[in-house]
């Protein structure tokens, strides 16, 4: 090849005009030797073509002939030697997302698209699934030894720390320092779905959620309402809205999770938080028999007997709960705050927020605010730094920011917080500063998880009482906790 390339320079210096022209054998000969691709003969002809014509021209002193020599030299070095590099390979990266709120994964896939930007070639395709929805599909799709790139889940026992536990995932325990996640969250936040199986860090959280009141401001003024601070006032308040025509609450029981939450929301506020923490744990110690508990279901089932909850409301879903409210046809409900932007953005009217009163106000007040779900990395996609790096985006402070003006609350330590979006925000705030963390005690049995929620639905149905269907939950429950023991 250097040999050919120096006979190209000798024969378009030494003849002075066209080569092609002259038709020079010399030349040809080496045309036909070239072994270059199509792209790269054609842009070495075009190369000939000027450096000859510069030769064809009036002849120059011999010190421009040299620079001329030097010139078509380089260029041809450049157009015989060059290799440009392939174009990369188009990265799909694969992300499940746990949302029913058509707001947040609108969100969310204006995030990823961000972050695809900011990473040349690459595209993240977001598939959105509801809470049974993600649990099923992505245990079967972990099993089997496939899944997605990344996936935001729910945390627990029988979810996140469960996948973890069978293998499925990479521990994030060194990455959350290597990569500054601890100076960007608090650590006990990252901490708090992990305490189960007492340190590694399997998955990583960026907002916080608050289950309580949302109550319809129009209403409540309507009515000279305020929101409840005492059991007291909150029972008045109840016998108020349903008095005046108003249905109090809307709640979806066929889905299951929405009854459980009004249930584990009064366990809170009837129950010592030491009880909350050993059932969660699964800890010997606690029954679910006990007085608080039975307190707890009794106002439920008080609730229902008093017609509080909207007609058909064991036939309605988590949607159809939600558009109760939204549409203004109950005047609350009891739910998380991962609503937010969807109460904020589709309600003709201003919602509110409260947590709900204790019951004994000797108690220590806990109510549901926690970590929400949680940032995963299954072990099986082929794109794992990258999938990190989406992990890193979605922890940054510009991700935090844009949940924030979204009306969520993030986990992220803000140097100055923002200033609230919306009343709504302000008062999520607001009720998440008086009240303790709590605990979704069922994502830590499986087995009870299913037990409890068909006792309480069985319950608000009349067939069982709270005292047999706290037994049935009991039943469960000290399997569970023999099983642990083991």
């Amino acid at each position: 090849m250097e040999e050919w390339k120096e006979e190209v320079y000798e024969v378009i210096l030494r003849e002075g005009t066209c080569p092609v022209e002259k038709k020079n054998p010399t030349f040809k000969i080496l045309r036909r030797r070239q072994v270059m691709n199509a792209r790269l003969r054609m842009l070495f002809v075009l190369a000939l073509v000027l450096a000859t014509l510069s030769a064809c021209a009036t002849p120059t002193p011999e010190v421009v002939k040299e620079k001329e020599t030097v010139v078509v030299r380089e260029t041809v070095e450049k157009i015989v030697t060059a290799t440009p590099p392939p174009p990369p390979e188009p990265v799909k990266l694969e992300v499940w997302f746990l949302s029913q709120s058509p707001e947040e994964i609108k969100l969310i896939e204006g995030l990823s698209a961000k972050f695809g930007e900011k990473h040349p070639g690459v595209s993240v395709t977001v598939s959105a699934y509801g809470y049974d929805e993600m649990n099923k599909t992505l245990k079967l799709a972990l099993d089997g030894g496939i899944g997605p790139d990344v996936a935001y889940c729910s945390p627990g026992g029988i979810t996140h720390l469960a996948y973890a536990k069978a293998g499925h995932l990479i521990e994030l325990t060194d990455i959350v320092k290597e990569r500054g996640w601890d100076q960007r969250h608090p650590m006990d936040a990252i901490m708090y779905p992990q305490k189960e199986l007492g340190g590694p860090i399997w998955g990583v959280p960026f907002d916080l959620t608050n289950v309580g009141v949302f109550y319809n401001k129009e209403i409540f003024g309507k009515l000279g309402l305020k929101p409840a601070t005492t059991w007291a006032e909150f029972e008045a308040l109840l016998s108020a809205i349903k008095t005046a025509g108003y249905t109090p609450f809307s709640v979806g029981a066929l889905d299951g999770w929405p009854l459980d939450h009004y249930f584990i929301i009064l366990g809170h506020v009837t129950t010592p938080i030491a009880k909350i923490e050993a059932l969660n744990y699964v800890q010997p110690g606690v029954s679910l028999t006990e007085d608080s508990f039975v307190q707890a279901a009794t106002i439920l089932k008080g609730w229902v007997d008093k017609g509080y909850f909207n007609d058909g409301f064991l036939a309605a879903s988590y949607d159809d709960a939600n558009n109760l409210f939204i549409t203004g046809k109950t005047a609350m409900h009891i739910g998380g705050t991962w609503n937010n932007a969807t109460f904020v953005q589709q309600a003709d009217f201003e919602p509110g927020f409260f947590a709900v009163p204790r019951v004994n106000p000797d108690l220590e007040w806990h109510s549901l605010v926690t970590p929400n779900n949680v940032w995963v990395l299954p072990k099986y996609s082929k794109h794992q730094e990258l999938a990190l790096d989406y992990v890193d985006y979605m922890l940054s402070g510009e991700v935090a920011k844009a949940l924030w003006d979204s009306g969520d609350i993030p986990t992220f330590s803000f140097a100055t917080l923002p200033p609230a979006t919306s009343g709504l925000q302000a008062d999520v705030y607001r009720a998440g500063l008086a009240t303790g963390i709590g605990y979704y005690w069922a994502n830590n049995m499986p087995e009870f998880a299913e037990a409890e929620v068909s006792a309480l639905q069985k319950m608000v149905g009349g067939e069982l009482s709270p005292q047999q269907a706290l037994t049935m939950m009991e039943e469960s429950h000290a399997k569970e906790v023999a099983r642990a023991q083991q």
